[in-house]
């Protein structure tokens, strides 16, 4: 895995200047006797005992700090050490700094070019999710943790994917030390692993992922559930909105657009919806009633939220480029459009 500059390097530093700021303490402290023979000898000697107090409390600091970076480079060698057990094709880079500052902690490549990014946490307790972020059960509370570690592993994502030119990065965090209740399909966009299930985890979600190439031209539900012939003489927008509410994406309101589209992750054909006054990237509801594959989520793109289509099959976000680029056939309701439309 190579050379890497992660908590064990900030445990060291910190460490260090914690000793440095604690002796100066001690130095000052000492130098109190050689105070008395000044001229103003109890000003003297009160001054060195606050700044004796003030450097030992940012020697404490470092200290703590460094407690802290070295549970962190512990935890982080345990998850290296479950990582050794992947079979030798797949590829684990440890410790990778990114511009915003900080570091990723593991970015492991499977043999199909899946990606996954692996946040290590070294806390204790039992872990769960209230719906918006992480808790840790103290007691009968369940108290947030300090930090929102499911938006920094988004933000860490986005952000190399920027860098490498990367697609999509799957985002995982892993708890060494607690255990985990949170069931994987709760969280949007993230896995939440115990240190003991993560090789199972990426192992199975490796298998998950190798039926990609299902057959593309047609959608699974057509090759199992032909349209009846009384629909034959519909619009084809109307037979595809017959398909969308036998594939459960109901209500579909008259305000909707639909077309299909491949699904960028399981290549299957799939709906995708546009509705007027749309907007790239938009972050105000959609028309009621909405469609069930219409779902406000977190975008790698833009690091935020908006409402996007997704797939029905996989839950994938389909992104808004492909409905938004100038020759998009997706693009139903342009302003060209709506002029034409007006004018007609």
């Amino acid at each position: 895995m190579g050379d890497w500059h992660g908590p064990g390097t900030l445990f060291a530093r910190w460490h260090s200047i914690s000793r440095i700021y604690m002796l100066v303490a001690f130095l000052m402290v000492a130098f109190c006797p050689l105070a008395l023979i000044s001229r103003r000898p109890s000003e003297s000697v009160l001054v060195l005992l606050i700044a004796s107090r003030i450097f030992y409390l940012i020697g404490k600091h470092f200290s703590n700090s460094a407690r802290l970076a070295m549970i962190g480079a512990i935890g982080e060698d345990d998850v290296a050490a479950v990582l050794q057990g992947l079979p030798p094709n797949w590829k684990v880079e440890r410790n990778i700094a990114i511009e915003s500052g900080g570091d990723i902690d593991f970015l492991v490549t499977a043999p199909d070019q899946t990606i996954y990014l692996l946040d290590a946490k070294a806390h204790t307790g039992t872990v769960s999710f209230d719906g918006v972020r992480l808790v840790r059960r103290v007691g009968e509370r369940n108290v947030p943790f300090e930090k929102d570690f499911l938006s920094k592993v988004k933000q860490q994502a986005v952000q190399i994917r920027a860098e490498r030119k990367l697609p999509f990065v799957h985002t995982m965090v892993v708890f060494t030390r607690a255990k985990v209740e949170t069931q994987p399909q709760v969280i949007p966009l993230v896995r939440v692993v115990a240190l003991k299930d993560l090789l199972p985890c990426l192992l199975t979600a490796q298998k998950d992922h190798r039926p990609k190439i299902i057959v593309r031209p047609h959608l699974r539900l057509v090759a199992a559930r032909m349209l009846p012939s009384s629909q034959n003489t519909l619009s084809q927008s109307a037979q595809l909105k017959h398909l969308a509410k036998e594939a459960g994406i109901v209500p579909l309101d008259r305000s909707y657009s639909i077309r299909l589209h491949d699904c960028w992750n399981c290549k299957n054909r799939i709906f995708v919806l546009d509705w007027p006054s749309h907007k790239k990237w938009d972050r105000r509801m959609p028309p009621d009633p909405v469609p069930n594959t219409i779902q406000l989520r977190h975008s790698q793109v833009t690091g935020a939220e908006h409402w996007a289509n997704t797939c029905f099959l996989c839950g994938q976000v389909q992104g808004d480029s492909y409905i938004f680029a100038n020759d998009s056939p997706y693009r139903w309701y342009s302003s060209q459009k709506q002029l034409l439309k007006t004018s007609g």
